[in-house]
């Protein structure tokens, strides 16, 4: 009865309905031992249930074999046969010392907003845009230089009358053309600061490789 006692104690600590705060040290332990007294009426967990009930302080022990669940318990309303041994972070009471609060967890450092490259976007281009949480096919309309920096691409819905059309931000495209400014690709190199048309052109990859050099690209030659 008593581990299972110490178990509900350890996991369920929250005042009344629940009991999930952090467990007292063991120095704010003892000062709550000297602060029970026989007749004291506070608040224990229950090993039945896990929640936390009116009770009574019917006995506290100072013995050994008591160290882990130190304190009798009756609870309100019960015979005497239901009384329990319970821990001292299985009661609660405003008259015993209150457990420090937990440290807060450091603050997730804030993520650096993108800064998106739209060089790469031209007008007429057929990508993917976000609406009501899923990506439909747009055309894009035209592409502001000053005035909307969060949104400045103007997409048309595919299919739908120009009254859908919407100004929309990187954040909410998908295309091979966008890209994040300073983003470094696979090997760790930043990105070349081609236009994606001449990207498009220039960087085609041969059907049959190069046997001496596997960068070469025919179509420049070509071109």
């Amino acid at each position: 009865l008593d581990s299972e006692v110490a178990s509900c104690a350890r996991g369920l600590l929250d005042p009344i309905s629940s009991c999930t705060d952090a467990r007292p040290c063991t120095s704010q332990l003892a000062g709550m031992a000297h602060a029970l007294e026989v007749g004291m009426k506070l608040h224990a967990c229950s090993s039945w249930d896990g929640e936390f009930y009116p009770a009574v302080v019917v006995e506290v022990s100072t013995s050994k074999k008591r160290a882990k669940a130190p304190i009798k318990v009756n609870f309100v309303g019960y015979a005497s046969s239901a009384d329990e041994w319970v821990a001292l972070d299985a009661v609660k009471s405003k008259k015993l010392p209150k457990a420090s609060a937990p440290k807060a967890k450091a603050k997730a450092k804030a993520k650096a907003k993108k800064e998106w490259d739209y060089s790469g976007l031209t007008k007429g281009m057929q990508c993917q845009a976000e609406s009501e949480g899923k990506y439909w096919a747009v055309e894009i309309v035209t592409i502001a230089k000053k005035g909307r920096a969060d949104a400045p691409v103007k997409v048309h819905f595919i299919g739908y009358t120009n009254a859908s059309d919407e100004w929309v931000g990187g954040d909410r495209l998908r295309c091979k053309a966008l890209q994040v400014k300073g983003q470094k690709t696979e090997d760790g190199a930043k990105p070349s600061s081609m236009p994606f048309a001449a990207r498009r052109l220039l960087l085609v990859k041969p059907k049959v490789p190069a046997p001496l050099d596997g960068g070469f690209r025919p179509v420049i030659l070509a071109k």
